[in-house]
């Protein structure tokens, strides 16, 4: 099972500090294991990865927020909060130009989880052979998660 911890951030709250905080936590509750006893790598586009392979996780954080996916599957993960994208953004990045704000978003949020799961940036298409996206949002914030999992829980921390 794939399972987001979502945290709203205080301002001034260091995004980064709290995703290795929330990554610490989850690993703990979800494994058993610590993070103090693992090597957080990067791949070679800067996909995040433990130097053993497992469990597999990913960060994104936004403006205020900062999100962490965990799971025994691979797995990306995308937060935005809501906001306008240009249309010139929209055609070139998402080959579609849906009407809101909120929609756009939440592709927006589909195609950076898919690229996030395979580590390739921004893809082409949404067809991500298998995958599944799963989406969260409260507020003004929009999560979405994409994995081969069949069930993904989110979590506000």
């Amino acid at each position: 099972m794939t399972r987001v911890y979502i945290k709203k951030l205080s301002p001034g709250e260091d995004a980064h500090a709290s995703e290795l905080l929330i990554l610490g936590a989850g690993l703990e509750e979800r494994f058993g294991m610590k993070l103090s006893e693992k090597t957080v790598t990067a791949g070679e586009r800067g996909k995040p990865g433990f130097s053993d392979g497992f469990p597999f996780f990913n960060f994104s954080n936004c403006r205020g927020y900062a999100v962490v996916a965990l799971s025994d599957l691979p797995v990306g993960v995308d937060i935005e909060r809501i906001r306008k994208i240009p249309d010139g953004v929209c055609l070139r990045y998402l080959h579609d130009l849906p009407e809101s704000d909120r929609e756009r978003i939440l592709l927006w949020t589909r195609y950076e989880s898919l690229g996030k799961l395979f580590g390739v940036g921004i893809p082409h298409s949404l067809d991500g052979s298998g995958t599944r996206f799963f989406t969260e949002c409260e507020g003004d914030a929009t999560v979405t998660v994409c994995t081969s999992d069949d069930h993904c829980d989110f979590e506000w921390v």
